[in-house]
C-alpha cells in the first residue's frame, strides 16, 4: 500500500528539488561560490558576478600607491655616462692591441726577410766587419843608461886655484880667495867650507897660520859643479901666528917669503894647490 505525502510538504520539496539551491544564494549547481567563470545563475542576477570579478583583476593588476614599477624605470644620465666611458676605453684597449699585434707582425715578417736567401737565391755576402782603429801606442822610452850619482871632484876633474896678492905688509891683514874650476866634461862635488877646506901658511917648514886652529865661516859648504863651471871662497888671514883657540894677541908674522897652501878634502878626493907670498 502507498503512503502519499502530507499536503504541503510535498510542493515545498518538490520546489527545493527542480531548482536544486536556495533562491538567491548565486552558487551554480555543483559550482564554488564567488565564481567568475559564468555570468548568468540559476537564481541571482546577471552579469554581476563577471563585472565583480574583472573589476577585482583590474585591482589587483594596479600598482600600489600610483607609481610604476621599478623595472621600468629610465636609468640615470650618471648611469649613462659610465656606461660610454666603459665603452670608449674598451674601444681602445681593442685599437691599441691591433695596433701592437700589427706592429709585432710586421717586425716579424721584415726580420724573416732579413735572415732568409734574397729573392733571386744567390748567397749575399757578409759585411765586412767594421774595424775599429787601434789606440797608436805611446813610444816606450828605450832602455837608457841612468847617468851615475856625482861624487867628490878629483885632480883629473877640477882644480883648486888660490887668489893673493903678490906682498903685503907684515903685520897687517891678507885678503886670500881659494877657487876651484872644473873640467869641460866633468860634473862632481866639492866642499869650500873650513871643515873641508884648509888653508895653511908656512914659512919654509915652519907652519905660521892654519884654518884648522881658526876656522873661517861656514863651516860647510858642498857645492856641485857641472862642466866648466868655477866657485870660489874667501879665506881672510889677519897677519898673525895661530895656535890652538886662535888667540887674539898670538905674535905678528915677521917680515919674509911666506908658502900659501890651500887643500880641498871630500869622500877621500882631494884638490891642492899652492901661492908664493911676500910679507914686506
Amino acid at each position: 500500500m502507498t503512503r502519499s505525502a502530507p499536503p504541503g510538504r510535498g510542493g515545498g520539496g518538490a520546489g527545493r528539488g527542480s531548482s536544486g539551491r536556495k533562491p538567491g544564494s548565486g552558487r551554480p549547481p555543483g559550482g564554488k561560490p564567488g565564481g567568475t567563470s559564468s555570468g548568468t545563475s540559476g537564481a541571482g542576477k546577471p552579469g554581476r558576478t563577471s563585472s565583480g570579478g574583472t573589476s577585482a583583476a583590474r585591482r589587483s593588476s594596479a600598482p600600489s600607491g600610483g607609481k610604476r614599477p621599478a623595472a621600468g624605470r629610465r636609468p640615470s644620465s650618471a648611469v649613462y655616462r659610465r656606461r660610454r666611458l666603459l665603452v670608449l676605453v674598451l674601444a681602445a684597449l681593442v685599437v691599441a692591441l691591433v695596433a701592437f699585434g700589427a706592429v709585432r707582425l710586421v717586425t716579424a715578417l721584415s726580420g724573416d726577410d732579413d735572415a732568409g736567401p734574397g729573392a733571386t737565391g744567390s748567397a749575399t755576402p757578409d759585411p765586412s766587419p767594421s774595424t775599429t782603429p787601434s789606440p797608436t801606442p805611446s813610444p816606450t822610452p828605450t832602455n837608457q843608461a841612468t847617468p851615475p850619482l856625482p861624487t867628490s871632484c878629483t885632480s883629473q876633474q877640477a882644480q883648486l886655484e888660490i887668489e893673493a896678492p903678490a906682498s903685503a905688509t907684515a903685520g897687517g891683514r891678507v885678503d886670500v880667495r881659494v877657487s876651484v874650476r872644473t873640467t869641460a866634461d866633468a860634473t862632481c862635488l866639492v866642499d869650500l867650507g873650513s871643515e873641508h877646506l884648509v888653508v895653511e901658511v908656512f914659512s919654509g917648514e915652519d907652519l905660521v897660520w892654519s884654518t884648522a886652529q881658526c876656522p873661517f865661516t861656514p863651516t860647510s859648504r858642498d857645492l856641485l859643479l857641472g862642466p866648466d863651471s868655477t866657485d870660489d871662497q874667501a879665506v881672510p888671514w889677519s897677519g898673525r901666528r895661530s895656535a890652538e883657540g886662535c888667540p887674539d894677541d898670538a905674535p905678528v908674522a915677521e917680515a919674509g917669503a911666506y908658502r900659501v897652501v890651500a887643500t880641498a878634502t871630500r869622500d877621500g878626493a882631494e884638490l891642492t894647490a899652492e901661492r908664493a907670498l911676500t910679507l914686506e
